[in-house]
């Protein structure tokens, strides 16, 4: 019991001291906060000081983990979808192109390198491709929140970012159970499960719920706002309350909880007021961050080192070039598609802020349950890993760099 409340001393002191100097830390310094946390973790961790073991806390580390990732990944896409405007079809139509194409796209590509890079099977190449697809929403949070990206990047790009990171974390889903199907099923019987249990009912009955919540759920509190029933304390708690709900029913529904919160945090923005929109986000900023933080402290306190020690000359290469090759071309491809790029600077600001993070985390600790021979989470937890050393050491000299473009 005494190392459970260590734990917890460590991840919510961490996150206490990062609320406190987050502000300070995105205009001064080039490092992030969830790299600030990752380290602690990993000085915590059995591989350093040896003050916390997982598995002595938690006969399943890594449930624990998948689970503090899942619910990190839910309270983060419901800010995400409060903090995008009212429907514009300009941000629709481009945030549409590149969920369409840009994905499958990065699926393919970063397939195609695990499996030249790693000498993977296939399968395994599918696998490890669909796992670091999706962007992560957590990550690209610094270069789309806060006073410096506000005045440094233009809201278009800012609302695009976020809107794909937090759309292709529930997305990534159906591509991800491609490669387990493909493993563990016939094909003919993998085909069928699929169409009709991943792709209809996970993620479509998953989005058609939380629209159908979030949407009852806004337009009952603005029934009591008007009968004088509401309290700020009250719109304050519901955005959180309904991310939370909606993610636990789907997952005893087993539907797509990721893509349900982001689909109710959508209807719900679309129906209550402004004013009580801009609390609702505020709260919802303030709980991402207070939850992504200790997830970032849990992560480098897994970090597999004795298992990285044996992997990581020929991974940094793969690494590197999935962090260059996955995404960055396709954006220059498929930019001209959505008109909504003005020059390559954008481009590659857009193209190059698409992290690895904790949505890579959830799916690849959820490919190892279900087919563990995979073996994924080595190669990665340290993509992950050096994802976060990248892009928190960028993203605050690029933000600023970008200020000279958007005032061009």
């Amino acid at each position: 019991m005494s190392l459970f409340y260590m734990v917890l001393s460590l991840c919510f002191g961490t996150a206490l001291v990062s609320l406190m100097i987050i502000g300070a830390v995105r205009r001064s310094m080039p490092v992030s906060t969830p790299l600030m946390a990752m380290l602690i973790g990993l000085a915590a961790g059995p591989h350093a000081l040896g003050l916390i073991d997982l598995s002595q806390i938690a006969d399943d580390p890594d449930a624990l983990l998948r689970e503090a990732a899942r619910i990190t990944l839910a309270m983060s896409v419901m800010a995400t979808a409060l903090r995008l405007p009212a429907f514009s079809l300009p941000l629709a139509r481009a945030a549409g192109i590149v969920l369409a194409l840009l994905m499958p796209l990065m699926w393919l590509a970063g397939a195609a390198i695990s499996w030249m890079m790693l000498g993977l099977s296939l399968p395994a190449a599918l696998a490890l491709g669909a796992v670091l697809s999706p962007t992560d929403p957590v990550l690209a949070s610094a270069v789309v929140t806060g006073d410096l990206a506000r005045e440094n990047v233009p809201a278009r790009l800012r609302h695009l970012l976020s809107a794909e990171a937090a759309a292709n974390d529930g997305l990534a889903l159906p591509f991800v159970m491609i490669p387990v199907l493909i493993i563990t099923r016939t094909s003919g019987d993998g085909a069928v499960y699929w169409l009709t249990h991943v792709l209809i009912w996970e993620v479509g009955v998953g989005a058609v719920f939380g629209w159908g919540i979030g949407t009852v759920v806004g337009r009952l509190m603005k029934r009591a706002d008007r009968a004088g029933m509401m309290t700020n304390i009250s719109v304050l708690s519901a955005s959180v309350a309904l991310a939370l709900s909606v993610l636990a029913i789907s997952r005893l529904l087993e539907a797509d909880g990721i893509l349900g919160v982001f689909i109710a945090g959508l209807a719900f923005s679309r129906v209550i007021q402004a004013r009580e929109k801009m609390q609702a986000e505020r709260v919802q900023d303030s709980a991402r961050l207070l939850l992504e933080i200790p997830v970032f402290v849990l992560f480098g306190i897994s970090l597999p080192l004795s298992a990285w020690s044996s992997i990581w000359t020929g991974t940094l290469a793969f690494i590197a070039a999935i962090l260059v090759l996955r995404r960055l071309p396709f954006i220059f491809l498929v930019a001209p598609l959505t008109r909504f790029f003005r020059n390559w600077r954008e481009r590659l600001y857009v193209g190059w802020f698409g992290p690895v993070g904790i949505a890579a985390i959830f799916y690849a600790l959820l490919v190892d349950e279900r087919v563990p021979r995979l073996d994924l989470w080595p190669v990665v937890s340290l993509t992950v890993a050096v994802s976060i050393l990248l892009h928190g050491i960028i993203a605050t000299p690029l933000t600023h760099a970008m200020r000279d473009v958007r005032h061009a």
